[in-house]
């Protein structure tokens, strides 16, 4: 389940409550012993030669992507089996009646707005519309941060900040800092010149037009250059893929002393990290060394001009 741009957080929270309280029993387990696909590998393909295919091209060949995914493969399957289950528990819980004020009726009563299509369409932009001043009112560095740190809006920003395991101490949570601002899945869609990247550029560019005029936003031909061009300054300074998987040079603990890098250039307020007693490496940041570290992906100074960057965030509240 995904939380894209803070639309659907409350039917996603609903659901997790709904699938942690009303959860049946599982009689068997659903998924076979685990380990390595053999059947998947292509072993006709030298492992020098391409690695990918040797180890599943078999299993690349004969699997199809069902027509409603981007992509497919075992945690895509996992996720949509969750997915359709966590629905049947709300689509149950949504179909009988329940005291006011419980969960099961919060729960039904969020599903079942969120699937009133006419309700949703005879409202039209105006739930949106204080969202949407709240970003037009953008003029600073600091505005943008600000828009980062507001949970209800969900805008993302040139970096994300997340809780996860501590990949070196599972036993204790880590506050991620890692890359981020980009719609296309990675830095290549904005940057290489092979055909099939130039031409979804093109095709991501006349989207972002459209969902800009579907917002009414002014002028939405000239925001979409401006938008297109932000996140692809962004792409020239964010890391490659192959570097991201580096294990070491992705795992960069640092105290919350030391994120003020980060902070200074983002006008964060760091104070509240600081406030309790985390333990050192608490704050942990996607980077190798310092000058490589995600700070350094942060576009723009104050010495920039803001072109861009408040009609990004916006495009991201609406697509």
């Amino acid at each position: 389940m995904q939380f894209a741009a803070g639309r659907v957080w409350p039917k996603a929270l609903a659901a997790l409550i709904a699938c942690v309280l009303l959860a049946p029993a599982v009689s068997a387990p659903r998924i076979a012993p685990w380990g390595f696909d053999l059947a998947g590998m292509d072993r006709s393909v030298k492992p020098g030669d391409d690695f990918a295919r040797y180890a599943g091209g078999t299993w690349m060949r004969d699997t199809t992507i069902p027509p409603d995914r981007a992509s497919w493969g075992p945690f895509f399957e996992l996720r949509a089996k969750a997915e359709a289950d966590v629905k049947a528990i709300v689509d149950e819980v949504a179909s009988q009646p329940h005291p006011a004020g419980s969960i099961e009726q919060k729960i039904s009563d969020t599903y079942t707005s969120y699937l009133d299509a006419a309700a949703i369409e005879s409202a039209g932009m105006a739930p949106m519309l204080a969202d949407l001043s709240s970003i037009r009112a953008v003029r600073s560095h600091a505005d943008v941060a600000r828009l980062m740190g507001r949970p209800d809006l969900g805008v993302g920003g040139p970096l994300s900040l997340s809780p996860w395991p501590d990949a070196a101490n599972p036993d204790r949570y880590a506050i991620n800092i890692v890359q981020s601002g980009l719609i296309l899945p990675d830095r290549d869609y904005y940057l290489e010149d092979d055909p099939k990247f130039v031409e979804v550029r093109k095709k991501y560019r006349v989207y972002v037009e459209a969902m800009l005029a579907l917002g009414h936003y002014p002028e939405p031909g000239h925001a979409a250059d401006k938008v297109v061009a932000l996140e692809t300054e962004i792409a020239r300074l964010q890391w490659s893929r192959a570097k991201r998987g580096d294990r070491d040079l992705t795992y960069h603990p640092k105290v919350p002393s030391g994120t003020e890098s980060v902070c200074s250039r983002l006008s964060l307020g760091c104070r509240a990290w600081r406030a309790g007693d985390s333990p050192p490496g608490f704050l942990r940041r996607q980077g190798g060394r310092s000058d490589q570290a995600p700070d350094a992906a942060v576009p723009g100074n104050a010495g920039r001009d803001m072109a861009g960057l408040h009609d990004l965030p916006l495009f991201q509240r609406h697509g």
